[in-house]
Parts: C-alpha cells; structure tokens; sequence
C-alpha cells in the first residue's frame, strides 16, 4: 500500500468513525431521554402508577415551567431535574403532556401582572456572589392547564426537597401526579362531618387558627384539596342526609350521635359512599378547652379527659368492629426524655431520664424486643410507614364471623398493637402523663386494632326495623340540634336495605392525630411534653389517613407512589471504615496490577504465535545457533 493509499485509508476511517459517533450520539440523546438509575430500589425511575396515571390523559396537558434565570446557585439544578421528570411524563403519556420554560423576567409587564392576578408571584431568596450576600426575586413555579382546569405547583413550598437535586428528583413524580388526579378527578368530593368551636384568643394570636368556628383539621383540609376539590362541611343535626355527590364521608371524632344521623350514615354506606370514621372514647385535646383545662393540667403532669359517648357502638358491631370503653395503653409506647438538674454529693448535675409515655401507642415495623405491633405492609395506606402511633385509642377488634350477615363483605385489620397491651379508664376524669418505674399492667391482655377497614357489599343495619307509635315508620324519626321533633323531609327516599354498589368503611382508634391542636407548629400534646417520637409518629398516622381518602376519591396510584417502600440507606460507619480501607489497598495496588496483567497476556500472545518467550533471547540464540552451525562446517571441512 502506497503512502497516498494509507493516508486516504485513515482518513476515511477516523472521518467515518467521526460520523458514526455523532449518529449514535444524537440517537441516544433522542430516544434515551431518562437517567440511569442504578439505586437497588429504583427510587428515581417514574413509577408505573405514575406511568399510569398520565396514559389516562384525554386531552393535552400543558405545562409551564416560570424558572427565573438565572436562580440563586443553590437551585441551580431545578431546571434540569425538572425537564428530565417532564420529559419522563411526556412520554408515558403518548406526548399528551406538553411543558415549556419561560422566564417571566425576560417577558413584559404586562405579562408580569397577569402573572400577578393568578397568584403566581416570586419569592425573595438569599444567595452569594463573590463573596457578597445578595438578595433577588425568583420565581419557580409550574402551572397546569388542562381543558378549562387550571392549577398552580410552587417548588419552594417542598422546603429542603427543592434544594437537593436527588430529593427533588424523588418527590416531584408525586406532586406533578397529583395534579393530573386532580384535573382528571374533577367531580371527586370529599365530606367532614365534625363538630366547630371557636379558639380562644390565645391561640388566634399565634395565627394558626381562625376567628371563626374551626374543628382544627386545617392541614388535613389542606391535604385532601391538593389531591380533590374543597372539601364540603356535612351536618347531619339538622337531620338531612349526607349529600348523594360524595366519594367518601370523615366522620370526626362522633359524639351522641342519636339513631337518626347513624341511620343516614347507614344509608350512605348503601349508595357506595365510602365512609372513614375517627373515633374517641375521650377529649384530650380541644380548642376550646386549650388554655383553660389543657395547658394548666400539663404543669402538673397530668391531662383532663372529657369522657365521650359516641353512639356508633352497636350499629359497628353490625359491621364485625367491636368498640369497648376506656382507652388502650401499652408496653410499646413512646418516650418522653426529661432534662433536669440533681443535686448530688459533687453538687448540681445536670440529668436526662427517659419517662414512658403510656397513653401514646407505638406500632412499629420492627423492634429490639421484638414487641413490633403490627403494620399491614399489603394494604398500600399504611404500607411503607416504619412506625404510627395514636393517642388513648379506642380498645377495637374486628369480629370476622359477625361480616356473614352481608352478602359480600370482607374485613381487614391494617393497624395492630401488641399482644402484650391492655385497656384503662382515667380515674378521676385524668389521665397521669408519665409513669415511673415498671407500671402496673392489667393480667387481661391483648392484641388491639387501631386501624380496621371492611369492604364490599353490605346488608343496612336497619333493615327490617319499624319506628313510631304505630310502627309504620321505616326509619327513625328527624331530631333537631336541641333533640326536638322534626317532620318528615318532603321527598323521603325507599330506605335502602341492600348495598346497591360495594362501598368501604374504616374505623380509626382515635381522632388526635390529625388534629392541628396536635401536629402543627409544635403545639399539642407530644411537643409540650418534649416526646419528638409521639409527634412524628402522629404525622404518620395522618399520611396514613390521607392515603385512605385518596384511595376512596381517586384510586390507589397516588397513594402507590408517595409511600414506596424505600430500602434503608443508613450511613455504618463500620462499612465505612472497611470500605475506606478498601479504596486506599486498590488505589495503590490496583494499577501495578493492571500494568503486571497487560505484561502478562501481551507475553503469553508472544508465546502462543511466536513459540519464543522474548524478543531478546529470541534473537541472540538464533545467533548463537548459526554460529555454532559455521563451527561444524569449519571443523568438517
């Protein structure tokens, strides 16, 4: 081959390698448009039920992403996680889901006020540039528009989420799937039906809550309307039915509920609506009771139990949850850490104990004793939740043979404490915070559910019963909010007897922990009693809840992705050690080694072809042999 030849030969193969490279690249980058996720439990991959939920998509979702450019150093990263998670759901759902970024700095002012006017407006962040604090507007909003629907997403409100590009990649395929539920979900509606009390002045001042009437479940009303619409007071005092347009009713912590508000809960339980109820054999916490009986009675380690008779007793026995009175304590309980100063022979001391907290029920995943409780990790509400707790719940069991008198109905027990738990009353009306020491415990012991869920189709309670003097009512008769007798609603539907679709009742051991009073803002129970653990635990459980609704209203999907069932990634600092020591032998050894190996095949290549060892010995034996080859001849001449 010519030097012309050879020229042209490599010329045409670097050029064509060139071409082939920037083909791939380009295919890649067009086809390929996720990361790799190399996590064991996939935490980054776009779930399936998200996958889902977009493929459900009619019509085209639009999506505008008003990023500030540039954004303060720290959420640098937000734009690039946000179009990797968009492009994720654009392709799910057959590019049925349309985004684009603007940034409104860059636009009119014009643009700028109707921005304004929607409520989409930028937040003053704190960055730094050479040195120097400085102080900006950004914005970082996305809003959905899908048909005549609109709805807004602010990322700053994930708080530290946002600020981590691998927490922000993990949260967003649930916060952008809620959205799509909730414009594709319009008519799912959810009722509360809990009784409203005016706080006293103290608490308005913190601003956490209204002048006016509240039941204190303002985050969970904030909750349910990110995922649904409003959700709608129910008040059956007046003796009207629960309205036909509801998924699914919460019926808050019931008390005296007379025969007349269970029978329209009965019937509603009839037509399909789903029905979750919070139950409570005592008021601890109430906010109108909070400065005057609640904070006094914590001073001196103690807290005042308003007994309460719901009513629901029999008409739950109806559906297998049997409810006792008293509350259910337990040897697996939350603790309370007490700091305090002893005087001892070398003088004051400081001293740290750790109180049991009695009346606050723990149920974990696992524990060192082995006394876990039980979490049901196939029902997808609480499955994932390492730990929940309620407070002076309700002694619940659920009696599976009782479920026979239904056509078709199954019962579940999601949530259950120990074997070892017992039940109590408060004596005097008081409830002692902490115990010292080993506590007596009841020899009647047992396995108590906290959480039961019953579904499927149903036989009404009230079937077959007569009311009135002459019998010739077939249902209890409409009571006034004082108990005076009402006449009959002008159009009375048939009391219904049979399910006519196949509905779901919950039954929650307690109502605390999703009351305000008790979770926001540090104010409640487990924070005034320095217990972090009853406090987060309590936020559990109220996920747990929040899960159960969205499920009723809009299926399981969302639920499947907020709560997946993360592998634990806790840092030992054994394997740390190991792993440091084994970084610092391979980065020393390993390329001597690799140098050694290359040696090694590319001398073992030289054997096989040439059948000599080295190139070397090679050429001076083969002069060695020719010599001794011209000495014989000499000689044989």
């Amino acid at each position: 081959m010519t030097g012309s030849s050879k020229f042209w030969t490599w010329f045409l193969t670097g050029l064509l390698t060139f071409l082939i490279v920037g083909v791939v690249n380009v295919f890649i980058d067009d086809v390929f448009k996720s990361q790799w996720d190399l996590t064991e439990d996939n935490r980054y991959t776009l779930a399936d039920a998200a996958k889902r939920i977009s493929a459900k998509l009619e019509d085209v979702c639009t999506i505008k992403c008003y990023i500030s450019d540039p954004l303060p150093s720290y959420l640098a990263h937000v734009p690039r996680v946000l179009r990797t998670r968009l492009e994720e759901f654009q392709s799910a759902s057959s590019d049925m889901v349309e985004f684009e970024f603007i940034a409104p700095e860059n636009e009119s002012e014009t643009f700028i006020k109707d921005l304004e006017e929607r409520k989409i407006t930028p937040v003053q962040l704190q960055d730094s540039d050479g040195g120097k604090r400085i102080t900006g507007a950004y914005y970082v909003w996305l809003v959905f528009a899908y048909g005549d629907q609109e709805e807004n997403l602010n990322l700053l409100q994930f708080g530290r989420d946002v600020i981590k590009e691998a927490d922000l990649l993990r949260r967003l395929p649930y916060e952008i799937s809620q959205k799509l539920v909730k414009m594709t979900n319009p008519d799912a509606s959810v009722g509360i039906m809990s009784e409203k009390k005016i706080a006293p002045q103290q608490l308005q001042q913190t601003g956490l809550f209204p002048k006016e009437a509240s039941d204190s479940l303002m985050s969970l009303r904030a909750g349910l309307e990110a995922a649904v619409s409003a959700p709608k007071d129910v008040d059956l005092k007046t003796g009207n039915p629960i309205p036909d347009d509801l998924d699914a009713v919460i019926i808050y912590r019931p008390e005296s509920l007379d025969e007349r508000q269970i029978f329209e809960i009965d019937q509603a339980l009839m037509k399909g609506t789903n029905v979750a109820i919070l139950l409570d054999n005592y008021a601890s916490i109430e906010v109108d009771r909070f400065m005057t009986d609640y904070q006094p009675q914590l001073q001196q380690g103690r807290i005042k139990m308003r007994p309460l008779d719901h009513g629901m007793t029999e008409w739950l026995a109806h559906f297998g949850v049997n409810v006792q009175p008293g509350h259910v304590e337990s040897e697996q309980s939350c603790v309370a850490v007490i700091n305090r100063v002893q005087l001892t022979p070398q003088g004051f001391r400081p001293v740290s104990e750790q109180r049991r907290y009695p009346a606050c029920v723990l149920v974990r995943e696992e524990d060192e004793d082995g006394k876990t409780g039980q979490i049901s990790e196939d029902n997808p509400a609480f499955g994932g939740l390492a730990v929940v707790s309620m407070f002076t719940p309700v002694p619940m069991t659920l009696n599976e043979s009782q479920l026979s008198v239904h056509a078709n109905a199954t019962g579940e027990v999601v949530l259950r404490t120990h074997k070892d738990s017992y039940v109590r009353t408060a004596k005097g009306g008081f409830l002692a915070l902490y115990e010292k020491g080993e506590p007596e415990i009841p020899p009647d012991r047992q396995s108590y559910a906290l959480a039961i869920a019953v579904r499927g189709e149903f036989r009404s309670f009230f079937a077959g019963k007569t009311y009135g003097a002459d019998q010739g009512a077939d249902r209890p008769p409409r009571k006034g909010p004082n108990g005076d007798a009402l006449p009959p609603l002008p159009s009375e539907e048939p009391k219904i007897e049979e399910s006519l679709e196949p509905g779901q009742l919950w039954v929650f051991a307690d109502a605390d922990f999703c009351s305000e009073l008790y979770l926001a803002q540090r104010i409640g129970l487990a924070q005034a009693t320095a217990s972090q653990q009853a406090w987060q635990s309590a936020r559990q459980a109220s996920s747990g809840l929040m899960n159960v609704i969205q499920g009723l209203t809009s299926g399981s999907d969302l639920v499947e992705i907020r709560k997946p069932s993360l592998v634990d990634r806790t840092l030992d600092q054994l394997e740390i050690d190991k792993e440091r020591d084994d970084i610092r032998f391979w980065s020393v050894a390993l390329a001597p080694l690799i140098v050694v190996a290359l040696g090694m095949c590319r001398w073992m290549l030289r054997l096989t072809f040439t059948r000599v060892s080295s190139p070397e010995l090679g050429a001076a034996g083969g002069s060695r042999v020719a010599s001794g080859s011209d000495n014989l001849e000499e000689h044989a001449s």
